[in-house]
């Protein structure tokens, strides 16, 4: 795992597999933590907040830039959002996940 920040906007697999990590290891296991006590509604909304204070400035300081600090935040979010949509109903799930593909091509698209 790398500290430094990094765009990587030449690396589109390289992005692409950082921003699923992103959604995979942060946004999942902290909305299993946090929906007993909030709910599926508030947590990626805390977490990906949560990500964006702690990790992108308090540790990378906004290195990359804030559009990056963001788009970390969105996929965080996002694999958030797919777990808590699941608990809400399979169209809410789907719709985030639709969200979250988007952004994800959007991403590889601004990188080929």
């Amino acid at each position: 795992m790398a500290f430094d920040p990094d765009e990587q906007l030449n690396d589109w697999y390289g992005w692409l597999t950082t921003q699923a990590g992103h959604s995979a290891l942060v946004g999942l296991p902290g909305a299993l933590i946090l929906v007993p006590w909030f709910g599926p509604y508030l947590p990626p909304v805390i977490i990906a907040l949560a990500y964006l204070v702690i990790w992108e400035g308090a540790v990378q300081r906004f290195g990359a830039g804030i559009a990056d600090a963001l788009t970390d935040a969105a996929c965080v979010m996002a694999g958030a959002s797919i777990l808590c949509g699941a608990l809400i109903g399979y169209g809410t799930a789907l719709a985030c996940f639709a969200a979250w593909a988007f952004l994800l091509t959007f991403g590889v698209w601004r990188r080929i």
